[in-house]
């Protein structure tokens, strides 16, 4: 769980950005319809900024996750 006493902005921002997710199913005896599908990992998108591995960094401790950066971004 992401630590709710990190209330600087950075931190709101790297955890709005940090890979969530959310996921539901919808279950119905109804025939299907047109929408969107995502059948393989191919349906999807992932953009990595190149030279991006050093700008922010997590970690964690007891009281949870800590997203942390330095003033170079």
């Amino acid at each position: 769980m992401y630590n709710h006493q990190d209330t600087a902005v950075e931190h709101m921002i790297y955890k709005a950005l940090f890979g969530d997710s959310a996921a539901s199913a919808l279950v119905t005896d109804q025939p299907l319809g047109p929408g969107l599908r995502a059948d393989s990992p191919a349906d999807t998108y992932k953009h990595v900024l190149p030279n991006s591995l050093t700008r922010y960094h997590g970690r964690v401790d007891h009281a949870g996750f800590h997203f942390d950066s330095t003033e170079a971004l």
